[in-house]
């Protein structure tokens, strides 16, 4: 039977794959095999005293950064490198790497021989599901635990370390962050605890000299001709992108996020300039095919940690991004690497399932029927359908002309729930959902006080 030409160009494509999976392949293995996952949605998360892990930041001289609801940073990233600059340096790295894609994303062997379904196809058809929509892909009881490898000078260690906290401080009534290199006991009862004795699922923050990257979700990592450690995962922060901005970002793929700008709606928010792109590097700017990712409703993040800069892949220095004009009044910082967005904590929140129904203050908190609950006072900050409220100082997603001056409504740069003026029947909020979902929702307050 003759071959044809497609079927010859297969599979020397398959071969040229297989080749390099065969490089990656571990030396040796540990014997011990990983417990079936539990049921993550399933689980509650459980934050007992001992798995506390603060780190200590004294001889960090680091700035206090406060205890906001949707805790905006207010540190300011250190001026090093622009964000052109960092790109470049991590690009020159990652670019011959064939499991890299996105600049920052390693696949894993199974994803690299199905890259096709990951990205949008003609027909929009893909037969894969997200790995952020796969409850086996997210951490389990809603903790990561990490290490921090030796082979960091301490100014990069410093930065991974507020790389961390500022996901502890944002994150702390959801997703908890707990340290195991420094306690042998400590893992070994994890293991016992929660893992059936077997490995510890844990991400090892680790230098190599493939720039920085790190896999989406929950997987095992093997590179490099390293064996594969059965329950670690690798975040590789390299030379020149080992900076708190970057940590934070690597670990927002780990947590289970893509990159923003590769979302199917992406086109009605931003434009990609296809002209002032790298020669070769438009694959960069794929949309994720409909079934790989879910953005859960929640509306498009400009601001988002995970977001492509506007010169990211630029051969001009021109911009691959443009914001369309109905967004430019915005004027968002696009790729910032400051710290997480709200709406980056609000995706988070929803991943994980953190925002509990009922709420606490449903039953301790009640509402004034006369007042309608105006003169609610609490810190309730998602709504009776588990959606994060909209920070009452901003006007995205949703425009509105409520004031923050007026003491009586309790508004302020917070997206507690309230009930300003009393418009409503009970304490509400905008919420962070996208076009198509719903504007503003009740809070799970619905107790009326006693007379």
């Amino acid at each position: 039977m003759k071959l044809t030409l497609y079927t010859m160009l297969s599979y020397i494509i398959f071969l040229y794959i297989f080749v390099k999976v065969i490089k990656t392949l571990p030396m040796k293995r540990e014997k011990r095999s990983l417990p079936p996952s539990s049921g993550l949605f399933n689980a509650k998360p459980i934050f007992n005293d001992y798995f506390d892990d603060e780190d200590s930041y004294l001889d960090d001289e680091e700035e206090d950064l406060g205890d906001a609801s949707y805790a905006e940073a207010v540190y300011h990233e250190p001026k090093k490198k622009s964000q052109s600059q960092r790109w470049k340096i991590n690009f020159n790295k990652t670019k011959d790497d064939v499991f890299i894609i996105e600049g920052d994303i390693r696949l894993t062997v199974n994803q690299k021989l199905h890259t096709a379904p990951i990205f949008d196809t003609p027909n929009k058809r893909s037969r894969r599901a997200a790995r952020s929509k796969e409850p086996e892909y997210l951490w389990r009881y809603n903790t990561i635990y990490y290490k921090i490898d030796s082979n960091f000078g301490r100014e990069t260690k410093r930065e991974i370390k507020l790389g961390i906290r500022e996901w502890k401080r944002t994150m702390k009534n959801c997703l908890k962050f707990v340290r195991l290199d420094r306690d042998p006991k400590l893992e070994r009862r994890v293991s016992q605890e929660r893992f059936g004795g077997g490995p510890v699922h844990h991400i090892l923050l680790t230098k190599t000299d493939t720039g920085c990257w790190s896999n989406v979700g929950r997987v095992d990592t093997n590179f490099q001709n390293q064996p594969l450690v059965l329950g670690r995962q690798v975040i590789s922060i390299g030379d020149g992108c080992g900076e708190r901005g970057t940590v934070i970002h690597e670990i927002g793929h780990a947590i289970g996020f893509w990159h923003e700008q590769s979302r199917r709606d992406r086109d009605k928010y931003v434009k990609i300039v296809k002209n002032n792109i790298l020669y070769g590097q438009k694959e960069q700017f794929k949309r994720m095919a409909e079934k790989q990712v879910g953005s859960m409703g929640y509306a498009y993040d400009f601001w988002s940690v995970m977001h492509y800069g506007p010169t990211f892949f630029s051969k001009n220095g021109k911009p691959t991004i443009r914001i369309l004009k109905d967004f430019r009044y915005l004027k968002p910082n696009m790729g910032q690497r400051i710290g997480l967005s709200y709406l980056d904590i609000a995706q988070v929140r929803a991943m994980y399932k953190c925002n509990i129904l009922p709420s606490k203050e449903s039953s301790s908190k009640c509402i004034n029927k006369k007042t309608k609950g105006r003169d609610y006072r609490g810190t309730l900050d998602y709504t009776e359908n588990g959606v994060m409220c909209q920070p009452w100082n901003k006007q995205y997603p949703h425009k509105h002309d409520y004031k923050l001056y007026n003491q009586k409504d309790g508004l302020g740069k917070h997206n507690f729930c309230r009930n300003p003026g009393g418009d409503r029947e009970r304490p509400w909020c905008f919420t962070t959902l996208g076009p198509g979902f719903n504007k503003w929702e009740y809070c799970d307050i619905k107790k009326e006080c006693k007379s």
